[in-house]
């Protein structure tokens, strides 16, 4: 299946570039090249790096409350969300940064794509 990401942009959800699937494999050999290649698709550090299945992955975000989670090259959740630490900004589900990458509301990924209007 062909996994889509969808991405935080300027006036809401936009679909994002994923790499093809020889530049995945490159990966796994030399994960330095996604740095390279940031400008021209978007990376999810645990997915593409990693090399985890996405419906686990993107399961284990949506039960732990995520609704969006950082591309490889933005700064990272420094407070879970429903966790309270002083002197750290809380985890904001309602407000993504521009780029950061949705989490699908179900396994089975985007039923309507958001950026569709309804």
């Amino acid at each position: 299946m062909k996994v889509q990401w969808v991405v935080q942009g300027p006036a809401g959800p936009v679909p994002a570039p994923r790499p093809p699937a020889e530049l995945l494999a490159q990966l796994g050999e030399q994960p330095g090249l996604a740095f390279y290649y940031m400008g021209a698709f978007t990376f999810d550090a645990v997915i593409d790096l990693w090399g985890w299945p996405y419906h686990l992955v993107m399961g284990m975000r949506r039960t732990h409350g995520y609704t969006w989670v950082p591309a490889l090259g933005m700064p990272p959740v420094l407070v879970a969300p429903g966790v309270y630490v002083p002197g750290y900004p809380p985890y904001d589900a309602a407000r993504p940064p521009m780029g950061a990458i949705l989490v699908p509301p179900t396994d089975l990924g985007w039923d309507k794509p958001p950026w569709l209007p309804s």
